[in-house]
């Protein structure tokens, strides 16, 4: 199984970040979190990974530090407060274990990126905790060395 998948983690989010959570301000926290050097993350690598403007990259990181989610230092760059980065990590393990999954199912890297970055919003939770189960069953029942992972879920593959 991929060490990039914590298995074990389970999705905990108050009630109040949940609330302020949309598919734009998920998208800046997981841009943020993969982008994080030295402890910061610039503005202008955060506009490139996200295909934004960077007026409109300040606006938002402007945002997320009125929600505590972000320390957005101007000319510095941001960085996550723990409160960013436990909801930042939550949505990276939840696109990972989805695109793990769709990619199980036999679609391409491509198309099982695309659709993670799609599902990863609207899903629910427990649905995602089911899925990290269901993935290691699979993992552990099929647990073989190589590097496709198709060759990995024979069982899976013959009903595909």
């Amino acid at each position: 199984m991929p060490n990039n998948i914590n298995m074990s983690h389970e999705v905990k989010i108050s009630k109040i970040t949940k609330a302020k959570r949309s598919k734009s301000v998920e998208d800046y926290l997981e841009a943020i979190y993969n982008s994080t050097k030295k402890g910061y993350a610039r503005n202008l690598e955060i506009s490139f990974a996200l295909k934004v403007r960077p007026p409109s990259v300040t606006e938002m990181l402007q945002k997320l530090h009125r929600n505590k989610l972000v320390v957005y230092e101007k000319r510095k760059g941001v960085k996550l407060t723990p409160k960013g980065e436990k909801l930042a990590r939550t949505i990276k393990q939840n696109h990972t274990i989805l695109k793990e999954f769709f990619i199980a199912l036999g679609l391409s890297e491509e198309i099982a990126e695309e659709n993670a970055c799609l599902v990863e919003h609207c899903i629910n939770p427990s649905t995602v905790k089911r899925l990290r189960k269901f993935m290691r069953y699979i993992y552990k029942i099929n647990a073989r060395e190589s590097n496709d992972r198709m060759m990995q879920l024979p069982k899976l593959k013959e009903h595909l």
